[in-house]
């Protein structure tokens, strides 16, 4: 394994045979790095590390890129950052009940402290209920492209059906996601589809319907 801290990481070695380590401290440098066509972003793990396809080429850990482990309250809603886990989502306050909902119903406690919230956008192994709501309720994206630029979307189903496939969720590095406060005369749910109670769900539906006051 070869390691590379953030000073250089478009100077990577290539074997096949080799993970090369790279970790970024600041957004620029982990943009920079994942830049290169073999590199897989680490954060969380849970979903990363759980692929077929692993050993990677060049895993770039960012872990220690500050802010996309943070949590912010605003007053239209919290903006979570990329590299914050599930189970964190789960137990900050501000976060609405139904979000919370679709990843605690679907996912266990150990597998939530172990993926982070860029993982669920980007593999599709992600929990499909959580997917649905994020799109349904039109959660926004905050990226820096390749370009270094800021970048800022509301979050759509074409962007998770074509996420792994190089769409605009992988067209730089996920930063945070922001999500909004439910108004008071709405309410929020999502159900899914599977061959069996305990089968993985083969399709997904949210619904935002209004309430009496």
């Amino acid at each position: 394994m070869s390691y590379t801290d953030y000073h250089d990481p478009t100077k990577l070695e290539k074997h096949p045979l080799m993970v090369n380590y790279v970790r970024p401290y600041t957004l620029e440098s982990a943009v920079t790095a994942l830049e290169n066509a073999a590199a897989v972003p680490l954060v969380g793990g849970g979903l990363t590390l759980n692929r077929a396809d692993i050993p990677y080429e060049v895993l770039v850990d960012l872990q220690d890129v500050p802010e996309l482990n943070r949590i912010d309250g605003l007053p239209g809603g919290v903006t979570v950052g990329a590299g914050v886990t599930l189970q964190d989502v789960v137990e900050y306050p501000g976060i609405a009940a139904p979000f919370k909902a679709a990843i605690s119903r679907t996912l266990p406690r150990m597998a939530r402290n172990n993926t982070a919230v860029m993982e669920t956008l980007i593999y599709p192994n992600a929990p499909l209920d959580w997917l649905t709501l994020l799109a349904a309720y039109d959660v926004t994206i905050n990226m820096m492209g390749f370009d270094l630029e800021l970048q800022q979307f509301a979050l759509t189903e074409t962007d998770l059906v074509a996420g792994s496939a190089g769409h605009r969720l992988t067209d730089g590095l996920i930063l945070s996601v922001f999500f909004p406060n439910m108004h008071a005369d709405e309410a929020i749910s999502t159900a899914h589809v599977a061959t069996t109670p305990a089968a993985p769900p083969i399709g997904s539906a949210a619904a935002i319907l209004p309430t009496e006051a």
